[in-house]
């Protein structure tokens, strides 16, 4: 058996522009999502990187009916549920930007020195289920307090979360000690990393998924028991169904295709194999970029779709107060009018 690290060819040059790109779009649309939800639920009309970069964040007030921007209290400074899952998705494509870029300079990858890159990496991949177990949390309040499960309360996600992180840590520090990455793969440690992290992968991905069939089930009999509802009711209706659906489907298929090629590499580095098998452009697409972009990219729409939903409900209903107070002014009027002085 082969342990020696054996030189790529130019695919990494390629795989690495590839996702020096990718993950830079997704960087700047989860700043951007978060600078624009931050302005939608504050109810501030501004651009989204001025409310991004807006210390204090503008909060949204009335004051006898009419709107005022003011600084946000101390306790507004904390982001939401929402606003979080933006920032660790961004925070995550930022620490996995360096690996891809020396990626591209280098056209090298597995026999790098720079171990420095796998070790961000692994903190990426820690930050990367934070970002999922906010899914998790923010799915399980949406649904019924039958249907809730105890795995997925908040103090086991951050056990979970916690435990993950420790190991990603040790994992850190004994990338950074060895000499080449292809030295650090081949060590115990790694496999044993991998195996764990193939398994959460899939416990976060079934825990969404169960979390969403909870969700969109209610939806299901509530369609096929409603007959008669508006045109635009019923658009949106479908609409916020067959997104769900898709990324339960983009969910199913990212945590089969990252657990799979998890136990792929384990598998072959297990059997002395130095070569592309887990370096080439192929495994990049499948074991990288779809199952960390796709799904990422489909929360996100869906959490700021959710938001503008609310928003927009939200003005629907302030208009139509104010359509009625017009009309009980107008009937008042027309009142005086026919009783005269």
């Amino acid at each position: 058996m082969s342990r020696s690290c054996a030189a790529g060819g130019s695919e990494f040059r390629s795989t690495g522009i590839a996702g020096a790109v990718l993950f830079s779009a997704v960087f700047f649309v989860a700043l951007y999502g978060f600078g624009r939800i931050t302005c939608v639920q504050g109810g501030a009309d501004c651009d989204p990187f001025y409310c991004l970069f807006s210390f204090p964040p503008l909060g949204h007030r009335q004051y006898g009916g009419q709107d005022e921007l003011e600084s946000a209290s101390a306790l507004q400074w904390l982001p939401t549920p929402k606003q979080t899952y933006f920032l660790l998705i961004a925070l995550m494509c930022a620490l996995e930007l360096p690996r891809y870029c020396i990626m591209a300079l280098e056209d090298e990858y597995k026999c790098s020195a720079k171990t420095w890159i796998y070790s961000l990496h692994m903190i990426a991949n820690a930050v990367f289920f934070c970002s999922y177990s906010i899914i998790c949390s923010l799915w399980q309040d949406s649904v019924g307090a039958s249907s809730k499960v105890a795995l997925f309360r908040a103090p086991v996600l951050i056990l979970l979360n916690g435990s993950f992180f420790v190991l990603c840590a040790v994992g850190f520090v004994l990338c950074l000690r060895a000499k080449d990455m292809f030295e650090f793969f081949k060590t115990d440690f790694y496999a044993v990393y991998t195996v764990i992290d193939a398994g959460k992968n899939l416990l976060f991905f079934s825990m969404i998924s169960y979390s969403g069939y909870m969700i969109l089930k209610p939806l299901w009999d509530h369609r096929s028991r409603t007959d008669s509802i508006d045109e635009t009711t019923e658009h949106r209706f479908k609409s916020i169904m067959i997104k769900l659906e898709l990324l339960l489907l983009a969910c199913f298929i990212s945590s089969m295709l990252r657990f799979g090629m998890l136990i792929y590499k384990v598998t072959i580095l297990d059997a002395g194999v130095s070569g592309s098998w887990y370096t080439g452009p192929v495994w990049w697409l499948l074991s990288d970029f779809i199952p960390r972009l796709l799904p990422s990219v489909g929360f996100m729409t869906i959490m700021f779709g959710s938001v503008l939903v609310g928003k927009s409900g939200q003005q629907h209903h302030l208009l139509q107060a104010e359509d009625m107070h017009e009309e009980e002014e107008e009937e008042e009027e027309e009142g005086k009018n026919l009783h005269g002085p």
